[in-house]
C-alpha cells in the first residue's frame, strides 16, 4: 500500500538521522500508520450486508401516518381499541420476533 511504501520508508530513514526523543515519536507515528493501514485494509474488504425487510402491522402504520400528518408523535391511543386486541398484539409480537431474527442474521 501507499502507506507502507512511502510513509513507513520515510519514517525508517528519518529514524537513522534523528535523536532519541525523535525516535520515540517516530516509532509512535510508525505504529499509528500501521494501525491505519490495518484499518484501511478492513475497509477494502467487501462486506455484503443484506437488507432487512421489517414489515409492520397495518393498524400501527396507519396510526403513525395519521400522527405525522397532524405534525405530532404517534401515541398508543392512536391505534384505538387495537391496543387491547389480543390478535393485533400477537401479530405485533410475531413481527418483532421476526425482526429480531432478521437483524441477528446480519449482525
Amino acid at each position: 500500500s501507499l502507506v507502507q511504501q512511502f510513509l513507513q520508508a520515510y519514517l525508517s530513514s528519518a529514524t537513522k538521522v534523528s535523536s532519541t526523543a525523535d525516535e520515540n515519536a517516530i516509532r509512535s507515528a510508525s505504529k499509528s500508520l500501521s494501525d491505519l493501514e490495518t484499518f484501511l485494509s478492513h475497509l477494502k474488504q467487501d462486506t455484503d450486508i443484506p437488507n432487512v425487510d421489517l414489515v409492520s402491522v397495518k393498524v400501527i402504520i396507519d396510526a403513525v401516518a395519521a400522527a405525522r400528518s397532524e405534525g405530532r408523535k404517534p401515541m398508543v391511543a392512536d391505534v384505538g381499541s387495537a391496543a387491547q386486541d389480543m390478535e393485533v398484539i400477537k401479530t405485533l409480537e410475531t413481527q418483532v420476533h421476526r425482526w429480531v431474527r432478521e437483524i441477528q442474521k446480519i449482525t
